[in-house]
């Protein structure tokens, strides 16, 4: 198991089966965040696939050599790029003969770093979405808490979204309810409480990470609770449709829907099917929690406090 950039073989079983598992790590000039807490779950996601996880050696001699050629580009500022971590661990060679893993296979391990922008739209004006795709939460990959790299149902889910003119597709369990989207953990807030998706889900870190920060918080102004996103909850916090022109407008639901994920951070979702989420803008629930999310990426790193925005 080589810690570098190797290239898969054309029978890499990651290649053919998507057969393995990744971690995708947020840099801040140059310095990822949440280091351990990924390294942690990579080594715990490959033991659940059945996998020999790289040792801390091998993963910490990657991050390196990755993080050693993440270099300025020609005539930009010295300071090194805000970016992403990825780090790749497949079954190895052996995809040719079949689904069984052959014995005395080797995994193989990549880790790569690029830079990443955002768009500052997705803070400032929201994503609108669709409900598209499944999760199915007592699935054997589900069940094993590890981020695979099949892709596929994501995939599809997220160009149906962009056909129909959405930024992000929902993905929900088979009796209806929204657990995440294509990319991202999904959290709620119905108006009183903040709400986490009761299954289906891989855990976020960027929730947890939400949650550490929120134990501080006054409970009565940002609490958990423990209601599911199905079709009665999500009618509650759509704006209803507008009548005849001159007529007014129905109220507007206080609730909100964001997404969470380590290199978008928080994003809200201001519409789903064509019907607005609350207000239709980023809420001030939204606002919130990305303040408490920045300043805990700033007090990790020991950045200033402009150094770290919405991406």
């Amino acid at each position: 198991m080589t810690p570098s950039q190797p290239t898969p073989t054309s029978d890499d079983r990651g290649l053919l089966l998507g057969d393995g598992l990744f971690e995708t790590i947020p840099l801040h000039g140059g310095r990822p965040h949440g280091l351990d807490l990924h390294l942690d779950r990579f080594r715990s996601g490959a033991r659940a696939l059945g996998l020999e996880p790289p040792s801390a050696t091998q993963l910490q001699e990657g991050v390196r050599r990755a993080l050693a050629e993440l270099v300025p580009a020609p005539g930009a500022p010295s300071v090194r790029p805000d970016g992403r971590l990825r780090l790749t661990l497949t079954a190895g060679s052996g995809g040719a003969g079949g689904l069984a893993r052959p014995p005395g296979g080797e995994p193989m391990l990549q880790v790569v770093a690029a830079g990443f922008r955002s768009d500052p739209a997705w803070w400032t004006e929201g994503l609108r979405a669709v409900r598209a795709g499944r999760v199915d939460p007592e699935s054997l990959v589900a069940r094993s808490g590890a981020k695979h790299t099949n892709y596929l149902e994501r995939i599809l889910a997220l160009r149906t979204a962009r056909g129909a003119g959405a930024h992000e597709a929902l993905l929900s369990t088979p009796s209806g309810e929204l657990v995440e989207g294509s990319a991202s953990a999904l959290l709620w807030w119905d108006g009183a409480r903040l709400h986490l998706p009761r299954a289906g889900a891989l855990p976020s870190l960027t929730i947890q990470l939400l949650r550490e920060e929120l134990d501080g918080e006054d409970p009565g102004e940002v609490g958990w609770g423990d209601r599911a996103l199905d079709g009665p909850a999500l009618e509650s916090i759509l704006a209803g449709p507008e009548g005849p022109p001159g007529s007014p407008l129905p109220p507007r639901p206080s609730g909100e829907i964001m997404l969470a994920s380590r290199l978008r951070q928080l994003v809200p979702v201001v519409e789903v099917d064509g019907r607005a989420v609350g207000s239709g803008r980023p809420g001030p629930v939204f606002r919130r929690l990305q303040q408490l999310y920045l300043e805990r990426v700033r007090s990790d790193l020991g950045l200033p406090g402009d150094s770290v925005r919405g991406r």
